[in-house]
């Protein structure tokens, strides 16, 4: 009844333990253009419902789509992932062939460790095991609520299985290696609205701030003598940063499994990287060409639509303009031949939704620019 009034009153939703993926869950997720990240502004927390509008968003065919397959465990073809994690129930394979293994109770999701790692400085392969479990997600989830999470593992392996390109930038030949690697945090939902993202309409979330501070230590046997030495200075700092600080900003909703917008930021909340759900209606925003450029504004617009085209050789092209299911809506033959050109669409008469604008060149017969865009009302 509490969290029913929160709702009524405050307007605020409770995520409940339906977000946890679980066996024959897919996520497929969008990864934003560097351009479209610049855009991207972090609100303070508030108690206030807020807006987040970032339909602006955009992704490259080369990052479009992160599929993570979630699959319950099969005692005989997963049985080497049940002898290292007897408890778990739940795997998850990235595109990069990287296990990440966990267990889910009715209030927690938590990730047990890694059945074949990528620790980044260090080869796939590893298997490390976080002590305690790393709380990944936690439910009931609302509007001020805190978790405090520290973890850690202590992983040794054999150096044989670095490869030497890797060994010849240290001033010695270690026997063995050691991975130390801590983990402290805080997730704080901090605040709470509506947000917006490619493809979708307004949708009630909630905000969660995780503030994570990271150390990561390498450790070396040397000469067959049984000591570890911390050698973590010697790796060349390119491929590592022993101590890091991060804010995430994971906005989550009990309609989907995966957080609808995930942003990185350094310490100073600058955006590094953002992450968003994709919707199946959403084509691909695709720059295709680094050359030809298409901006349309606004977003979302509502009685008409201005095409911005930059960055194109003279020649004649066609702007075709396809609503969610497919159909044509508009198309317009254009000889461009200035080093801008403005296109103002009236809208006013279309439905509120998805469409999708391709800018193809009539003399190659190829699609320069794909660009997905909102009409709203």
């Amino acid at each position: 009844m509490f969290c029913l009034s929160l709702t009524l009153v405050f307007g605020q939703i409770t995520i409940t333990n339906t977000y946890f993926p679980s066996a024959g869950d897919s996520l497929i997720t969008a990864n934003a253009t560097a351009q479209t990240l610049r855009s991207v502004y972090l609100t303070k927390a508030s108690a206030t419902a807020q807006n987040w509008d970032y339909s602006f968003l955009r992704a490259r065919t080369t990052t479009t789509r992160t599929v993570r397959h979630y699959r319950g465990l099969n005692p005989i073809a997963d049985s080497a992932i049940l002898k290292e994690f007897p408890t778990a129930t739940t795997a998850i394979t990235d595109s990069a062939g990287q296990i990440a293994v966990y267990k889910t109770s009715t209030t927690r999701f938590d990730l047990l460790g890694f059945f074949n790692a990528n620790l980044g400085v260090l080869p796939v392969g590893l298997r490390p095991k976080f002590n305690p479990p790393s709380l990944e997600r936690r439910a009931p989830l609302v509007f001020n609520s805190t978790n405090n999470n520290q973890t850690g593992f202590s992983l040794p392996f054999s150096a044989e299985i670095i490869p030497d390109t890797f060994l010849a930038q240290l001033p010695i030949r270690p026997d063995s290696l050691r991975i130390r690697f801590t983990t402290t945090r805080q997730d704080k939902v901090d605040a709470w609205g509506k947000i917006r993202i490619p493809g979708s309409g307004d949708l009630d979330c909630l905000r969660e701030r995780r503030y994570e501070i990271t150390d990561t230590r390498i450790d070396a046997k040397i000469g067959g003598i049984p000591i570890w030495v911390d050698i973590t200075n010697f790796i060349p700092a390119s491929n590592f940063r022993p101590r890091d600080t991060s804010l995430i900003f994971h906005f989550w909703s009990n309609l989907y499994k995966e957080p609808l917008l995930t942003i990185r930021a350094d310490n100073d909340s600058t955006p590094n990287s953002a992450e968003y759900k994709w919707f199946s209606i959403n084509t691909p925003s695709v720059e295709i060409t680094s050359q030809a450029q298409v901006t349309v504004f606004p977003t979302p617009a509502k009685e008409a639509v201005s095409i911005l085209l930059e960055g194109l050789a003279e020649s004649a092209y066609t702007v075709q303009i396809y609503n969610a299911l497919g159909h044509l809506v508009f198309y317009q033959k254009i000889k461009h031949n200035t080093t801008t050109q403005i296109l103002n669409i009236i809208t006013h008469q279309w439905q509120s939704g998805s469409y999708f604008l391709i800018l193809r060149s009539e003399s190659s017969n190829q699609d320069l620019v794909q660009k997905a865009f909102i009409i709203g009302r």
